[in-house]
């Protein structure tokens, strides 16, 4: 049952980053000086992506604590989108040369993408490994 709560607790985590979206989409996703106008795009185009995997990391969480087989399969796919979405920040910050002027946005980035690497690696190797139903 521990391993379970925090793998799902982890999961749940991943809500953090679609919270974290939402609000830059009720702000109008504001560019800050030296951003792209294509930024304000991808972060609009995530939107649904983002959706989708809080959803699946949300549905994961709850197979789990559930122990339900299912769970296992739905905390892959949400910990994978999280591991896709961060990598599609990172390769287009890197097209857009926008790792050379930092500022409080691109360090918030920088923490939410390796967080995404790190934990989403985590939760795709546990679960596909670990027999987390007892």
């Amino acid at each position: 049952m521990g391993r379970r709560i925090v793998i799902a607790a982890l999961l749940i985590t991943g809500i953090v980053n679609t919270l974290h979206y939402a609000l830059l989409a009720a702000k109008g996703y504001p560019l800050q000086a030296g951003h792209p106008d294509a930024f304000r795009d991808l972060q609009q185009a995530a939107t649904w992506a983002d959706g989708w995997m809080g959803l699946m990391a949300m549905a994961g969480a709850v197979g789990l604590m559930k122990a339900q087989p299912w769970g296992r399969l739905f905390g892959i796919v949400g910990a994978s989108a999280l591991i896709h979405m961060g990598f599609i920040d990172v390769s287009f910050f890197v097209q857009h040369d926008m790792y050379g002027e930092m500022n409080i946005v691109m360090a918030e980035m920088i923490v939410v993408d390796l967080w995404a690497f790190a934990m989403g690696t985590y939760v795709v190797s546990f679960l596909w490994r670990e027999q987390v139903a007892e």
